[in-house]
């Protein structure tokens, strides 16, 4: 059996919205008859199926849906084995509003192998009617195997992401680490905040499946969280599937351990090296590793930053410096809104190595930056620690 109970018409819904556009792209079809309709006619019996489901195909996009069935049956006829044949008369049936017949039809095609679109469309939204979750993730699965671009992913896997029995089927298909994973990964500048925690939600729980996919796959959805200000959701999946962890949750990487022009994650400190300036990591004598820096421009500049996500009120900022005297006085902590450090402004109030400074993020700010910045010397300083907490 390929599904079970009998079909409802809102299963047909679900899968109507996208099965013109997946039957009209679906592959398969004879190249040369679907690129030259006039030659269809020509093509002998045993090649006929092929031939007829071209007309098919060409019937379907001039949305003559009688002819579609016409041309699909008499592929069927000529090679009952034809999927795409089977797969298109299925189709036409639905689309001219014959549930039973369609039903008999892509029971057919269902039977004859795991690329048809319109059939596998079809039998997941059997699946998402019934509640049958585990043949809606089967059949969603098929579909992104067989094309793990798919246009209309997100339109198959979300009545999957939103329902807890939906999830629980759709991991159950990620355990095997199928190639669609590459995508579902992925940053979609198009995705809504909460298209992105379900995604998020997922990957965790997947982890807590024992599969963990490693920095490099997860990096550009952890990146795009980070940027959409969802700092938290980003740190539970990078810790699930990365081993490289955050240290905290306010602040990561207090120690300087990780110092790099383009952030290998987006929790990295990022330094700002130009002619003038020069940030690097340095392991003094004992084995002490600090953030080193120079300043030899004319101006007050950003040296070391990094994305925090802080709610509304003050906090204290301090540091720690392996020669405090060639800090004092020079080091200064901001946060702004947005990725670039912008400008400093006036002056912080406060000593960062002694009582700290006061910062408070922006108001109404999805990605707050955490910034130091460095007045001018002729000595190179170096970062030990630092550290953030609210003001009392």
């Amino acid at each position: 059996m390929v599904g079970k109970g009998n079909v409802k018409l809102a299963a047909l819904g679900a899968v109507a919205a996208v099965l013109y556009g997946a039957i009209a792209g679906a592959n398969g079809i004879d190249r040369l008859t679907a690129a030259s309709p006039s030659l269809e006619r020509l093509v002998p019996g045993p090649f006929r199926s092929f031939a007829d489901a071209a007309a098919a195909q060409i019937a379907l996009t001039r949305k003559d849906y009688q002819q579609v069935e016409t041309a699909a049956a008499r592929g069927v006829a000529a090679s009952p084995m034809n999927r795409d044949s089977v797969g298109l008369l299925a189709s036409a049936r639905l689309l001219r509003n014959q549930p039973e017949k369609a039903d008999a039809a892509f029971r057919v095609s269902g039977q004859l192998g795991w690329r048809d679109l319109p059939t596998q469309l079809y039998w997941y939204g059997v699946g998402i009617d019934s509640e049958d979750y585990t043949l809606a993730a089967q059949r969603a699965d098929a579909i992104l195997r067989s094309d793990p671009e798919y246009a209309n992913a997100q339109l198959v896997l979300e009545p999957l992401e939103t329902d807890p029995r939906g999830r629980e089927a759709l991991i159950a298909r990620m355990i095997e680490k199928p190639n669609w994973l590459v995508r579902y990964t992925s940053a979609d500048a198009e995705a809504s905040d909460a298209a992105l925690a379900r995604k998020a939600g997922i990957l965790k729980q997947l982890s807590g499946r024992g599969v963990a996919l490693g920095c490099a796959m997860v990096n550009r959805l952890v990146f795009q969280l980070v940027d959409r200000g969802m700092r938290a959701a980003a740190i539970d999946m990078w810790s699930s599937h990365c081993s490289r962890a955050p240290a905290g949750k306010l602040l990561f990487d207090p120690e300087f351990q990780v110092l790099a022009a383009e952030r290998q994650s987006p929790f990295d400190w990022r330094t700002f090296n130009t002619g003038d300036v020069d940030v690097r990591s340095l392991v003094q004598a004992g084995g002490q590793r600090v953030a080193e820096a120079s300043n030899q421009s004319s101006i007050t500049v950003p040296i070391l930053a990094q994305t925090v996500e802080l709610a509304p009120g003050a906090y204290r900022v301090r540091v720690e410096a392996s020669d405090p005297g060639t800090v004092r006085g020079r080091l200064f902590a901001s946060i702004n809104c947005g990725s670039s450090p912008g400008a400093l402004g006036a002056m912080p109030a406060g000593e960062l190595l002694a009582e700290g400074q006061i910062v408070s993020p922006p108001p109404a700010c999805r990605t707050q930056l955490l910034t130091l910045w460095l007045k001018p010397g002729s000595e190179n300083i170096g970062l030990r620690r630092i550290s953030i907490e609210r003001a009392q």
